[in-house]
């Protein structure tokens, strides 16, 4: 695999699945958060509401 996050996010022990678009989510199952791959970016989504757009280095911040 060569999406760093996505590698990090299955380290770490999230859950991480490809939408129906093909696209890359990353989410808990016990917090009320989603990484979306957006294109080059992630949306950060808390609660099901989209807050900010992630480049691939804060996104692997994030998760840590």
């Amino acid at each position: 695999m060569d999406n760093k996050v996505v590698e990090l996010g299955e380290i770490l022990g999230f859950t991480c699945q490809k939408n129906m678009a093909g696209k890359w989510l990353i989410f808990s199952l016990t917090e009320n958060w989603q990484l979306t791959e957006v294109e080059e970016k992630w949306e950060l989504s808390i609660k099901e509401t989209p807050q900010i757009n992630l480049n691939e280095i804060d996104a692997i911040a994030f998760l840590k």
